[in-house]
């Protein structure tokens, strides 16, 4: 009965286990270093979420046809010279017997009167600087020279990335500086008529050294049929028809076949 009725015995009987001096002893006891090594790294792991990999669009993704301004100029130049390239490309001066003309166009209509590659510039979405070399349009269509080939595109691909400017090559005739006109001379004056007695097959050309009324005559009718001006002025505009008649120039469609001849010799 004393037992029973002892409140010491009764109070041991409540105190928990962990509150006896000894259990204190081991609760303050610093834990093994190798202890706490083990349960980090397993705490950090339910702690991190995954996260899932995103992978970033490469550069070489962008489609073929767009080329560095670099590229581009280089393949352009190959078209019409076996020269090296120049360090810039686009002087005032002749290279290579060579002109390089600009200009700049805010619609496609604008181009379509060339018969030769056009180098346009181009700002990509990302807005870096790029380029394409436009053969041809034919519709809503492109035909764009790439390494190793042609690529035919929709225009809508490249319209809103365009910037309007666009370059091209051309040989001008010998001593050509300015537009001539009837009752100019010199030597340019006998290299155009040359170049049309050329077209006609003629053996003899309609003058000299001397811009005629011949001559003149003879420009008015090829400037209408080519849907020119028709003032009897030879500038630049003039020029290039008769150069891309006479295969001067390369046209679109020997810069094509050229393109298209050099990708299968590749692929043999």
């Amino acid at each position: 009965l004393g037992q029973q009725g002892d409140p010491l015995a009764a109070a041991k009987d409540t105190v928990p286990a962990t509150e006896s001096p000894a259990a204190e002893r081991a609760a303050a006891k610093p834990l093994p270093e190798t202890a706490v090594v083990a349960a980090a790294p397993e705490s950090r792991q339910t702690a991190m979420p995954e996260v899932p990999q995103v992978t970033a669009p490469l550069p070489d993704e962008e489609p073929e046809f767009l080329m560095s301004t670099a590229d581009a100029q280089s393949l352009l130049w190959t078209l019409y010279s076996t020269s090296p390239v120049p360090v810039e490309f686009c002087p005032e001066d002749l290279q290579a017997g060579l002109l390089c003309s600009s200009g700049r166009a805010d619609a496609w209509d604008e181009l379509r009167v060339f018969d030769r590659p056009l180098l346009l510039s181009i700002v990509t979405p990302d807005r870096f600087a790029a380029s394409v070399v436009l053969l041809s349009i034919a519709d809503r269509q492109a035909a764009l020279a790439v390494e190793g080939g042609v690529d035919d595109i929709e225009l809508a691909e490249i319209g809103g990335q365009w910037t309007g400017d666009y370059f091209y090559l051309w040989h001008p005739p010998a001593g050509f500086d300015r537009p001539i006109a009837l009752g100019d001379s010199g030597a340019v004056v006998a290299e155009v008529a040359g170049l049309f007695a050329r077209l006609d097959k003629q053996e003899e050309s309609l003058t000299g050294q001397r811009f005629n009324s011949a001559l003149d005559q003879r420009v008015r009718l090829f400037q209408r049929s080519n849907g020119l001006d028709d003032d009897g002025v030879v500038g630049e505009r003039t020029l290039l028809k008769l150069n891309e008649q006479l295969a001067v120039d390369v046209t679109a469609a020997r810069a094509k076949e050229r393109l298209l001849a050099e990708a299968a010799v590749i692929s043999e």
